[in-house]
């Protein structure tokens, strides 16, 4: 195997490492979108720097103008997490678990036979 397929597989190990230890997906990423701008530019910190901003502005403005489907794709991730982080809070996501669940155990014990609830216990 040539030394480059080895440094090609780097960021893809480094990120599913770090994904593992910390069990957090965003700085495991992060750290891999870094590691890969690093080999890209044979370990030059400043440029590897300035090519993630550069493909990260052309996402959003290229050729002059501003590419509005990335910017509305972008507002609908952005209020879709501040949904699901307010519903989280507010705790509306338990309580739809705890309905769901009671929908699922009842669908499954018909009430002619199955097991049967007794005092909160199967």
């Amino acid at each position: 195997m040539e030394l480059e397929s080895v440094w090609r597989l780097l960021p893809v190990v480094i990120t599913i490492g770090m994904a593992l230890v910390v069990r957090r997906i965003l700085p495991a990423l992060g750290l891999g979108i870094l590691s890969s701008a690093l080999i890209l530019n044979q370990g030059a910190v400043w440029p590897s720097l300035q090519y993630l901003a550069d493909n990260l502005s052309s996402q959003f403005y290229q050729q002059g103008q501003w590419q509005r489907w990335h910017l509305d794709v972008l507002a609908a991730i952005t209020l879709l997490g501040c949904i699901t982080s307010l519903l989280r809070r507010s705790g509306a996501v338990t309580q739809f678990a705890g309905w769901l669940s009671g929908r699922i155990q009842r669908a499954q014990c018909p009430s002619g036979g199955g097991r049967r609830r007794v005092s909160g216990v199967y």
